[in-house]
């Protein structure tokens, strides 16, 4: 099952106030260990970063969630460091320029810094949920935030639980800086529905989410019969891609044999999934179809769970049914061309 990948990114220039991002590395890091879904998040740190240094682990690591820990400055931008070690300013406008051309992967960026809402206001535009801190906030607060934000995260919340929690522990531990974080999100986002880890599901819960999703896709034809005849059947050849990689999946499934390739097909699907009817269905629509998708493409995971299910065969039937439905979507399209 592919990880949630955390980028804890910290900077603390010789020539600034010393700030415990180690321990906040550490605490946050523990945290997680605690939790249900600890082994769906990979926690990476990068410390006495330059602002290449960012660039360069973002392509790198490809992370969901990118976390900046360090100063701030409010509108003169975040404190990274020099190649000499002193102080670097990062402006909002230049985060957001940094963020539009890395977004593959990332739906969080978390500002731990002092006057950070600037530099939220202006990533915001390029990502989906983004936490950032209105005012000054010291170390406890900032680690304290982290710490339950993160454990929520790990038993499988959504964002803005996540964020509600870590405000909360604020308050039961009598930190008085719990009006300091704000979560900003990009327009037509919900972060309710925002959940950042993928949970362990049983094989027929996976198959039964690919049935619900192959129907409500099917439906979705109604507004994508208005797209233009090439728009239509690149649309189609699409849904029939997903098709034939389930049906292969079912045949491999069926042999006892691992469908080699068919789970990184099903994540390529669902991250193509947006651009290819999002313009028809609506945004968000499309980015909550992309998402149950994501979270139901483990078909490699099935082979070892399905061997004890006593409803074998009729489950291996289901996602040929699914298989069927995208067949049909791709059909009817083609039809009216």
């Amino acid at each position: 099952m592919a990880k949630t990948k955390i980028l804890f990114f910290a900077s603390n220039p010789g020539s600034t106030e010393k700030l415990s991002l180690d321990e906040e590395a550490r605490s946050i890091s523990r945290k997680i260990r605690e939790t249900d879904y600890r082994d769906s998040l990979e926690f990476i740190t990068s410390l006495a970063s330059r602002p290449t240094d960012l660039l360069d682990e973002l392509n790198i690591n490809k992370p969901t969630i990118v976390h900046f820990s360090g100063h701030g400055s409010g509108e003169e931008g975040l404190i990274l460091s020099d190649d000499q070690g002193g102080q670097k300013y990062v402006s909002g406008d230049t985060l957001k320029s940094l963020f539009s051309v890395v977004n593959d992967h990332i739906r969080l960026v978390i500002l731990n810094a002092c006057y950070s809402e600037v530099q939220a206001k202006a990533i915001v535009e390029v990502i989906d949920c983004v936490v950032g801190m209105k005012s000054d906030i010291g170390d406890q607060a900032a680690i304290t935030f982290s710490e339950y934000f993160y454990s929520a995260l790990g038993y499988g919340r959504s964002v803005k639980d996540a964020f509600e929690q870590g405000k909360v522990a604020l308050m039961l531990e009598n930190i008085p800086e719990d009006d300091i974080p704000v979560l900003l999100t990009r327009t037509g986002v919900d972060p309710a529905s925002v959940m950042l880890v993928q949970k362990e599901q049983r094989p027929q819960d996976l198959i039964d989410a690919y049935l619900a999703l192959a129907r409500d896709m099917l439906n979705a034809n109604s507004r994508i019969e208005k797209a233009p005849p090439a728009r239509k059947e690149a649309i189609a050849r699409y849904y029939q891609k997903i098709s034939t990689t389930l049906n292969h999946a079912e045949k491999e499934l069926r042999a006892n044999q691992t469908p080699h390739g068919d789970c990184s097909k099903m994540r390529e699907y669902a991250e193509q999934l947006p651009k290819a009817i999002g313009d028809y269905v609506g945004e968000q629509t499309a980015k909550d179809l992309s998402e149950r998708l994501l979270g139901a493409y483990h078909v490699e995971g099935l082979l070892m769970e399905l061997e004890n299910l006593p409803n074998r065969d009729e489950r291996l039937r289901d996602l040929g049914k699914a298989a069927a439905y995208f067949e049909v979507a791709a059909d009817s399209l083609l039809a009216g061309l």
